[in-house]
């Protein structure tokens, strides 16, 4: 059986994305949907909840300097886990843990000490859903659509989380973070639902955790390592510019009708980029990419208004899928020409946690002598240029094949 966009009439159009989407994907697509809906109402949040607690800036930046730095030592246990037991139901097994964190950040006011036990919970959930989703996507997505694929995804997602930032800023705003807990605690048991209508076709393999570090290292891969070390950036963007933009509008509701207007616009983007991804060179879409990208963190800084920001959120919802897309394409691309997507995934999220782990600990050292919301801007701006190093390789030969 197989889940078939081409049906949808006017929606996404069927010489752009031609071939059908086997279940299985289809099955993954709804998952990734629900969930990415029930974050969206909570996620921007959570930083500007922090602030509102009464939490400075560096220890906000310790909260993810502490997450990131356990995660790199977390994460290739979870790629077992996802490697023995199956993608699908390591992402199952995350969900609790994601529920758990909800939990605990409704019970930081009144127990504080549980700001030091959440970042293990959120580690634990990321490990075991990352490595795990990455993998099972790429294991199902075709070569020559693999990036109309990737920006599918992202897109339907984006219709429902167009919606889901205004719908939590009004929970919030009226009712309170509990009930915004509670809400999005549910959909999150939901999303779980689709990922078993079918068996899971799964074939136990190994994965060995001192392989994962030793993988970091070698000469071949150090080019990719530094260019996946530029998504440091989207620390910045996930974590600093939602204060600053709560900073500006004063509002939840504003906040989130700001990040729901960019995340509208920015489906057509989605949908021109995985187009692209598959018809042009990936590389060389990256490099262009990459400087409009870097040059938008500095333009944040001159931000004063709703306007502004609503400009600049606008702004890298058209330009962010330029580098996105061809990025996870070329990720799931090089997973297939090894033979081992899981290993080459954790390969590349273990690059992007040591770029977010030397942001985070750069930003508490500074943080320790000045704390000023923009410089995570001027720093998220220079890590993005890493992306630069993301280039093609010369060739994938037999030795390489063999050395994951």
């Amino acid at each position: 059986m197989i889940f078939d966009f081409t049906i949808v009439p006017n929606f996404y159009p069927q010489h752009f994305f031609q071939n059908v989407v086997r279940r299985e994907i289809g099955e993954l697509f709804l998952s990734v949907i629900i969930r990415d809906f029930a974050i969206s109402m909570v996620g921007i949040f959570v930083p500007v909840y922090f602030y509102t607690l009464g939490f400075s800036l560096l220890k906000i930046t310790l909260y993810y300097a502490l997450i990131y730095t356990l995660y790199l030592f977390l994460i290739p246990v979870g790629a077992h886990i996802a490697s023995r037991r199956g993608f699908e139901h390591s992402i199952l097994y995350s969900i609790p843990f994601l529920i758990l964190q909800l939990l605990l950040l409704f019970l930081l006011p009144k127990w504080p000490f549980i700001f030091y036990l959440l970042p293990l919970v959120v580690v634990i959930y990321k490990s075991l859903y990352w490595p795990a989703y990455h993998a099972d996507f790429a294991h199902y997505t075709k070569e020559g659509q693999r990036g109309r694929e990737v920006s599918t995804l992202q897109v339907l997602s984006s219709i429902l989380t167009v919606i889901g930032p205004i719908a939590g800023g009004f929970i919030i705003g009226v009712f309170g973070f509990k009930i915004l807990f509670i809400v999005v605690s549910i959909i999150l048991f939901a999303s779980a639902v689709p990922l078993f209508t079918t068996k899971e076709q799964f074939i136990p393999d190994d994965f060995y955790y001192k392989h994962a570090f030793r993988r970091l290292f070698r000469k071949e891969n150090r080019s990719s390592f530094f260019g996946f070390i530029g998504t440091a950036e989207f620390l910045v963007q996930e974590a600093f510019w939602p204060i600053f933009i709560f900073l500006v509008v004063e509002s939840y509701l504003s906040l989130g009708a700001i990040t729901s207007i960019a995340t509208f616009v920015g489906v057509g983007s989605l949908l021109y980029f995985g187009h692209l991804a598959d018809k042009k060179d990936r590389f060389r879409l990256i490099q262009i990419f990459t400087w409009p990208l870097s040059i938008l963190y500095f333009v944040r800084i001159f931000a004063k208004t709703a306007f502004d920001v609503l400009l600049v959120n606008i702004f890298a919802a058209f330009v962010r899928p330029g580098t996105d897309v061809p990025i996870i394409s070329i990720v799931y691309k090089k997973g297939r020409d090894i033979g081992h997507h899981l290993r080459y995934v954790v390969f590349y999220e273990m690059s992007l946690i040591i770029g977010k782990m030397i942001i985070s600990w750069l930003l508490v050292i500074i943080f320790l002598f000045r704390e000023d919301i923009i410089i995570p801007f001027i720093l998220a701006g220079l890590f993005t240029l890493l992306y630069l190093f993301i280039r093609k390789p010369l060739k994938v030969d037999r030795n390489t094949i063999k050395s994951w």
